[in-house]
Parts: C-alpha cells; sequence; structure tokens
C-alpha cells in the first residue's frame, strides 16, 4: 500500500484551504525529558493542524510520545521546541474549556457521584448550586443520574468511566483529549462506551483527540487517524476516514477494510522504524 493512496498523507494539515477554523496547531514541536541527567528525545518535529469539531485518533507503538502530545495539547507541558495553539493561542497552561478523560478516571473515592462530575466546575469557581445542576445533567446523557448519590467505589468499570465522561462534559468542552480511556474494560462494555463517545461526539461537536492502541477504536472514532513512529515519536501517515460517524459504520464492509489498511500500515511501521 502506498504513500499516495487518495485516504493518505504525509504530515498534512487539515486547516489548509478549509472553511473550518483550527482549534489545535502544532508547530514543529518536539519534547525532552530529563532523568537522571539523561536526557530523552520523546517528541521529534511534529506539525498537525486539528479543525474545529474534528475527531483525530492518535496511534503507535507504546512509548512513542502519544501520551506526551496529548499532554502538550492539555497544557500540562510546554515543549522543548516549537509550539502548541489553541484557538490561534499559545499554550502556557491548562484552559477551562479543555477537557481531559484519563484512564485511570481520576475520581475522588470520598465523594459521590454527583459531587465528582461537579468537581471540574468547582475548582473553576463556578457557584454550587449552578455547579451540581449542570453536573446532574451530564450524568442524565450519559446514562447514570441515578447514581448520583453513590460513591464511585459502588459502581463498576464501565458506570466510573461514564462518570469520567460526564465530569468532562459538565465543563463546556470545546476540546475534548482522552488517554485510552477504555482500556481497562471488557469487550462489551468498550464497544458501548465507544458509541457514548460517539454520541456525544456528534451532540457536542467539540475538537476531539483519542489516544488508543486499539485499531478498531482509531477506525471508530477518528475522522483521521495519526499513525506515530516509535520514539523519538515523528507522524508517520495520516489516513483519512470520512465514514466515520455514518449509521452502522461498525459493521460496514469498509470499517473492515479500513482496520486492515491500518493494521498493516502498523506493521509496516514497526518493521521499518525511522523510515517515515
Amino acid at each position: 500500500m502506498q504513500a499516495s493512496d487518495a485516504h493518505m498523507s504525509k504530515q498534512t494539515t487539515s486547516g489548509e484551504n478549509s472553511a473550518c477554523p483550527v482549534a489545535i496547531e502544532l508547530r514543529d514541536v518536539s519534547l525532552y525529558y530529563k532523568t537522571n541527567q539523561k536526557e530523552t528525545l520523546a517528541l521529534d518535529g511534529v506539525s498537525l493542524s486539528i479543525e474545529s469539531g474534528e475527531p483525530i485518533a492518535l496511534i503507535g507503538a507504546s512509548g512513542c510520545g502519544k501520551t506526551s502530545l496529548l499532554n502538550l495539547i492539555a497544557g500540562l507541558r510546554v515543549p522543548t521546541k516549537g509550539e502548541v495553539l489553541v484557538k490561534g493561542e499559545a499554550i502556557s497552561g491548562p484552559r477551562k474549556q479543555t477537557s481531559l478523560i484519563l484512564q485511570d478516571y481520576g475520581l475522588l473515592p470520598w465523594k459521590t457521584v454527583l459531587d465528582n462530575a461537579a468537581l471540574g466546575l468547582l475548582i473553576q469557581k463556578t457557584p454550587r448550586s449552578l455547579a451540581r445542576m449542570k453536573a446532574m445533567e451530564a450524568l442524565q446523557v450519559v446514562g447514570i443520574a441515578e447514581f448520583a448519590s453513590s460513591y464511585p467505589r459502588e459502581l463498576s468499570g464501565g458506570m466510573r468511566q461514564r462518570l469520567a465522561m460526564a465530569r468532562a462534559m459538565a465543563l463546556e468542552t470545546d476540546i475534548m483529549l482522552m488517554d485510552e480511556p477504555l482500556s481497562a474494560l471488557d469487550a462489551l462494555t468498550r464497544e458501548e462506551l465507544q458509541n457514548v463517545l460517539l454520541d456525544l461526539w456528534k451532540r457536542e461537536s467539540y475538537a476531539q483527540v483519542l489516544v488508543t492502541h486499539s485499531i478498531e477504536e482509531a477506525v471508530l472514532l477518528g475522522r483521521r487517524i495519526v499513525l506515530m513512529t516509535p520514539r523519538p515519536g515523528r507522524i508517520c501517515t495520516i489516513i483519512d476516514n470520512p465514514e466515520m460517524g455514518a449509521p452502522e459504520y461498525r459493521q460496514s464492509s469498509s470499517f473492515y477494510e479500513k482496520c486492515t489498511q491500518l493494521r498493516e500500515l502498523l506493521m509496516d511501521n514497526k518493521s521499518q522504524v525511522g523510515s517515515c
């Protein structure tokens, strides 16, 4: 399969010649980690533009810098070189409208489901009554409002993940960042919550960046799929996935064809380190 395929491009940016404004832009971003007086290059010269409302999936080998890239967009890290812009402004720290969903949920065990869902709003100094109202609305959207007075320990893994989604939703986000949020769930629960994430994206129309190791998840939830090289992380290939979000896409032949295409690229990328 050639990189000139109509559904692939090398380090292209979607904001060019487009009517949609750019939500996230990475300009020649590199990141070094310093540990025990040793420097490790985690990301090397990454450039990427993501439009407002566009869902992106990041996939690649473990340690290729996917989470580091997500942390840069979230404002939790600063690039060693290059620039990260959100809505045209350089990021110097976390912003209110950017939500981050983590694999470990990040829930406070001593707080109720409702209070956990309202936590982000309360940190932002939203009046408590308004924060709880918005949190309850978010719990209703993800289907666990009846457990508002319960505690995280009383919830299943899938319900705790719904709670993490509700907390992010309550912030009225325009950018949703997700770091393997469903990887610890069983297969059927994972599929169910993939559909929830898809429905939330359709409902809220935020820019979305999903880090995943799952080929099927990347194809289901990424309008573009960004394949990264092994460390140091670079963008190897970007695969266009225009049917993402279409009804019954998961059951279609084109979905399986796209999964096969991505699997072949991942295998080729693994066997040809540094060729991209």
